[in-house]
């Protein structure tokens, strides 16, 4: 599994999760791998919602999906 290595961008204000939550999100993946229907929102480059999934995804050597935000900055 060869993908980029993303950066989180300023705006994404959503905390990381504690240790157990993220342990258990890494078994998901492992198991049921990532779900696509839910994917990484990337702006200008960097991963503005959906950094927890990015850091099991890679974790849990999964492929993960992105999809690019379209708005402004003032959005």
């Amino acid at each position: 599994m060869e993908q980029h290595k993303l950066d989180r961008h300023e705006f994404n204000l959503y905390p990381q999760m504690n240790p157990l939550e993220f342990s258990d999100l890494v078994e998901s993946i492992q198991k049921n791998g990532f779900d696509i229907t839910n994917p990484i929102i990337l702006f200008e480059g960097k991963i503005i919602d959906g950094w927890n999934r990015y850091l099991a995804s890679n974790l849990a050597e999964k492929r993960y999906t992105t999809k690019v935000f379209q708005g402004s900055r003032d959005e």
